[in-house]
């Protein structure tokens, strides 16, 4: 092999190394969806054989693209900022390593690798019952007694419910994953799964694939009921912004205390193993662990979990690319009004929140939810008008408090520069990022987070009694340049009127002067002056 090509091969396998293959299960004929792209110049997508990279797709260069693709190869999305790829009609060949990249001014931004496991069909899941809190995990025991037939288990595992593979029988019957050996055991060669009570609190999705003779013949996708796995909850942070996330006490005992951290996007965080973007410390008051970023950025979008001996808190940071904020006063008896700033359509989804103490806040509006209600103490003087604007009349002292809404694009079909487009801020300070958008995450887009504010005052202030305006008209700053142009024109005016002043007093002083002479001449000349007065 010459020396390019060996140095092509181990820059790919440098490249693969970084990140390992996740695998996506799917059955001949369906579509295999390779996620979006957005904000960025183009996507493009390979195929990995034996360390050789067959591009297949670049959406730049539809050319390119392999016959034997042609006709199965699409873009995810029509519009012009998202950029997505579809492989249709899959085949049992279509089986191997897949990477996909985004591109922006000559840079790769984002990149992922998938294994797509190619299988005859899918099988339902059935439904699971519990006995003293356990269960047993069945593939399929018909196929036990086949010769040439093995099984392969994966599991999803937080945070980001990456799938990762534990046991493959054709290998051995030994788990792959010292914590899955305290909770699972091995029955009838592989192909059913004891899980303790334990396990269900940390694991609540398998999938199984039955292969022979190096074919997969079907995949299954087994959910476990729910136990005490808290709510995820979704959170909305702007690019700069602080972002603090707390992980409650409640429910665990002193000693597990000290073993909770934190699982993210960018490894585990805990008091002992702090990040460099990100670490944890310990609420005043009430032994909360908080999870601490000092400055949010379009990569920390993603899912956050803390963790003691099982899942205590989960999140979901969606990352805002606009931010604009506004301090509001006004006097009590006043109607304010808190604006998206924003043309509403059906494209975008409305969510208005307030802060009800330091670390929790409460949903008081979702224009995709009608059964979300206003809070009680407002209900009666508050309504949201057609532009999404968050409207108080009679406000007083107990309205004070920090509001905000966010802009949601929840849909890959919605026209994403046409929201965009209704944003109209006079504010500059405004971040435009490129976001990779996944099919099987439901990711939503947040273009943009707006906070105000609210100061209400019993007494009542040295102001106008105009409504308080979202976007309040500001003079101008004057520059310093036009001081000085301004002084300088000045300058020369009043040192013209000196000069004006001072040629008017010469001129003045000469005509006194002739007037005086006069006379004189007349007395030492007669003959000259005689014709002079003739005339």
């Amino acid at each position: 092999m010459p020396k390019y090509g060996l140095l092509l091969v181990l820059l790919l396998a440098k490249t693969l190394a970084m990140e390992d293959p996740e695998p996506i299960f799917k059955a001949v004929g369906e579509t295999l969806e390779m996620g979006f792209c957005f904000g960025v110049d183009y996507i493009a997508v390979y195929r990995i054989n034996e360390g050789e990279k067959l591009l297949l797709w670049n959406s730049s260069d539809l050319f390119s693209t392999p016959d034997d693709y042609k006709n199965r190869v699409d873009t995810s999305n029509g519009q012009h900022e998202l950029l997505g790829f579809q492989l249709m009609h899959l085949k049992k060949s279509d089986s191997g390593v897949y990477l996909r990249e985004c591109w922006v001014d000559g840079n790769r931004t984002n990149q992922h690798i998938n294994y797509l496991y190619m299988c005859d069909k899918e099988i339902p899941s059935q439904e699971l019952f519990l006995k003293n809190g356990s269960a047993v995990l069945e593939c399929d025991i018909s196929y036990s007694e086949h010769d040439n037939t093995s099984i392969k288990w994966f599991r999803e595992v937080y945070p980001g419910y990456k799938t990762t593979l534990f046991l493959d029988t054709e290998k051995s019957l030994e788990l792959t994953e010292e914590e899955l050996k305290t909770v699972l055991q091995v029955q009838n060669n592989g192909f059913s799964l004891y899980i303790s009570a334990t396990g269900l609190e940390h694991n609540q999705n398998f999938f199984c694939l039955v292969v022979k003779r190096g074919q997969c013949k079907y995949f299954k996708n087994i959910q476990l009921p729910e136990t005490n796995k808290p709510e995820m909850q979704s959170v909305y942070y702007a690019v700069g912004e602080k972002a603090v996330l707390s992980c409650t006490s409640e429910h665990l005992s002193e000693q597990t205390q000290h073993l909770k951290h934190w699982k993210t996007p960018f490894g585990e965080v805990s008091a002992t193993t702090p990040l460099s973007e990100m670490f944890t410390s310990n609420s005043e008051g009430n032994g909360d662990t908080l999870l601490v970023i000092p400055s949010i950025t379009i990569n920390h979008s993603g899912e956050y979990a803390c963790f003691s001996q099982i899942i205590v808190s989960e999140y979901y940071i969606t990352v805002c690319s606009v931010l604009v904020s506004n301090n509001v006063q006004l006097n009590s008896g006043e109607k304010v009004i808190m604006a998206c700033t924003l043309t509403k359509d059906e494209s975008v989804n409305i969510l208005w929140y307030r802060q009800i103490y330091p670390m929790e806040s409460q949903l008081i509006y979702d224009s995709e939810d009608p059964s979300i209600n206003l809070p009680a103490d407002i209900m009666d003087r508050t309504h949201i008008d057609s532009n999404a604007s968050l409207i108080i009349n009679e406000v007083n002292e107990m309205d004070s408090g920090t509001y905000w809404c966010v802009v949601l694009l929840d849909t890959v079909e919605g026209d994403i520069n046409e929201s965009l487009g209704n944003v109209h801020e006079e504010n500059d300070n405004i971040v435009y990022d490129s976001e990779w958008v996944d099919e099987d995450d439901n990711t939503e887009i947040c273009i943009m987070k707006r906070v105000t504010k609210l100061k209400v005052h019993s007494k009542n202030l040295t102001r106008s009694n105009e409504d308080y305006s979202p976007n309040p008209k500001t003079e101008p700053e004057t520059s310093p340049v036009i001081y000085a142009v301004i002084g300088g024109v000045l300058g020369i005016l009043i040192l013209g009127l000196i000069v004006l002043c001072v040629l008017k007093m010469r001129t003045g002083r000469s005509a006194v002067d002739s007037r005086r002479a006069e006379p004189r001449a007349q007395k030492r000349n007669p003959a000259v002056s005689a014709p002079l007065m003739s005339l």
